[in-house]
């Protein structure tokens, strides 16, 4: 059964909640939601990114309208909000695909919307993994990175000992589980 938005409002997070938003990789952004009034007395919400219900408040849909229109609707918005954010990272140097995705997640996007702004990206060639790792690898040379100014043959054999640390420190744990005495005995520590 569908119901008639018949009234929206719009309700943004407070200034305070907003302003103490700590800037760190992992946090996520305060969002906004559309309350919605349906027909019957019933009540949805819809919760969006602020950036989306800024959109949402200068082009609101005619209502009353089906629920499922307004919904559409709102995630219309919401899509080309996504594609516009990516635009604008990549407009400052090149990004991950997963950076991206990361990135419009903390701001709150659904994975729908997500998804479609990132296959926007890469189908326009706006976002390309390749070129992303190559600019990547010059930047890190250019600032003097001993890991990326070595040349390949030497970045091989760094890899090598490293996985030979790997495998040996792997095969001393094994053996130290068949002895009595544990790592004492194949480390000669008394």
């Amino acid at each position: 059964m569908s119901y008639t938005v018949t009234e929206a409002t719009v309700v943004f997070p407070d200034k305070k909640a907003a302003s103490s938003f700590s800037s760190g990789y992992a946090s996520k952004k305060p969002c906004a939601h559309i309350d919605c009034e349906l027909e019957g007395g019933f009540e949805r919400s819809i919760w969006i990114p602020v950036r989306v219900a800024r959109l949402y408040v200068k082009n609101r849909p005619d209502l009353p309208c089906d629920w499922d229109d307004f919904r559409e609707a709102v995630q219309l918005i919401e899509r080309k909000c996504a594609l516009t954010m990516v635009t604008e990272m990549l407009s400052r140097r090149d990004h991950a695909t997963g950076e991206v995705r990361d990135k419009l997640a903390r701001y709150g996007f659904r994975q729908a919307a997500i998804d479609f702004a990132v296959a926007r990206a890469t189908e326009y060639r706006f976002l390309d993994e390749n070129r992303f790792c190559s600019y990547f690898i010059e930047e890190r040379k250019r600032r003097g990175n001993p890991f990326f100014s070595c040349p390949w043959e030497c970045f091989f054999e760094k890899a090598r000992k490293a996985c030979n640390i790997f495998l040996l420190s792997f095969v001393y744990f094994n053996e130290a589980q068949n002895r009595p005495d544990g790592y004492r005995s194949i480390l000669r520590i008394s």
